[in-house]
C-alpha cells in the first residue's frame, strides 16, 4: 500500500514513469504492484484468512482499490510492453471490484456498496469507507477509458446517498451497524459525490 501512495504523490508532482529523476522508481513501483495481482484480479498477494481487524481480510480490499487507482493513473504513460501489462491488470482489477459490489446481499439498504473480502459475524454488507475507495478506483479507470458500467456507479452512488444522515447533517460509516459519523466519513461521502 505505501508504495502506491508514494507513486501517486510523485505523479501529483508531475513525475512520470520512465522519465526524469524518478522515472525508474515509478517503473519499479508499477512492476511490483502488478506482480502482486492474483488470478482473480485482486491487487493484493497475502493470504486471505478469517476476518479480524488489521488482517489481510480487513485491509486487502483497501489495498486493491488504492493499487488499482495508481495503475489506472499511470495507464498511458511509459513503454508499450508495460502499458499492455497495466491494461490487463487494471481490466482484471475492475472485474474484481465489480464482482465484489453488493455480494453479500443480506440488506437492501446496503446494496451498491462494498465491504471486506470476508465477513465474520458482522451485520453490515457495505461501508462508506471501502465504497469511497472503490469509487475512486473506478472513476480513475473510467477516465482512462476502461469499461466501467454506469449501472454499477449508479448503484454505488445510491448507497453513498443512503449513508447521509439528514438529522446529523453528515455521512455515516455503515447504515445497518456502526452508524459512526466522523470527519473521515464526511470526507468519504463528499469525495464520492463529487466524482
Amino acid at each position: 500500500l505505501p508504495i502506491c501512495l508514494y507513486a501517486l504523490a510523485f505523479l501529483s508532482r508531475g513525475h512520470v514513469p520512465g522519465e526524469g529523476p524518478y522515472g525508474e522508481r515509478l517503473n519499479r513501483a508499477i512492476d511490483f504492484v502488478l506482480s502482486q495481482q492474483r488470478r482473480d484480479g485482486l491487487l493484493f498477494d497475502l493470504r486471505i484468512g478469517p476476518w479480524s481487524y488489521g488482517s489481510a481480510t480487513h485491509t486487502g480490499i483497501y489495498n486493491h482499490a488504492i493499487a488499482g487507482l495508481m495503475l489506472a493513473e499511470v495507464y498511458g504513460m511509459g513503454d508499450a510492453e508495460r502499458q499492455e501489462r497495466i491494461r490487463a491488470g487494471v481490466s482484471r482489477a475492475v472485474a474484481f471490484t465489480l464482482g465484489h459490489q453488493s455480494r453479500f446481499n443480506r440488506n437492501r439498504q446496503e446494496q451498491g456498496g462494498w465491504r471486506y473480502l470476508k465477513l465474520a459475524d458482522q451485520r453490515s454488507d457495505a461501508d462508506l469507507s471501502i465504497t469511497a475507495w472503490q469509487l475512486l478506483f473506478l472513476r480513475s479507470a473510467k477516465n482512462a477509458e476502461f469499461d466501467v458500467p454506469q449501472t454499477a456507479i449508479n448503484e454505488a452512488m445510491d448507497y453513498v446517498e443512503r449513508c447521509f444522515d439528514p438529522r446529523r447533517g453528515t455521512f455515516v460509516y455503515c447504515i445497518v451497524s456502526g452508524r459512526l459519523a466522523t470527519p473521515a466519513m464526511a470526507g468519504a461521502g463528499i469525495v464520492s459525490l463529487s466524482m
